[in-house]
């Protein structure tokens, strides 16, 4: 998360840090009654994919092996949309596909 915000622009950075401080407003107390206990922090797919965009294409890629959420979400359209102009600078996808143009 570090090295991609590294490379964030401030209206990005703005973005992730609105949505995270909004997240952890929701989490409860540790020493609550209603406090889950979780091995994860579930954040919804749309700050994930913010996050991802800042990623190589390589890292898309490993991340798809770490769970099946994750794969589907490296499987997003916009995701590949966002590398395939970052990187190659093409306007179209492949067959229909941005990861297939990239």
């Amino acid at each position: 998360l570090t090295s991609a915000l590294h490379f964030a622009d401030s209206g990005d950075v703005t973005f992730i840090k609105d949505r995270l401080r909004t997240l952890c407003a929701r989490i409860p107390s540790p020493h609550s009654r209603t406090a889950a206990v979780s091995t994860s922090l579930e954040l919804p797919e749309d700050l994930w994919l913010a996050i991802f965009t800042f990623l190589p294409a390589e890292d898309v890629g490993r991340i798809a092996q770490v769970c099946r959420r994750w794969r589907e979400l490296a499987n997003d359209a916009y995701l590949w949309h966002r590398l395939c102009i970052t990187r190659w600078r093409c306007d179209r996808p492949v067959n229909g596909s941005w990861k297939l143009a990239y």
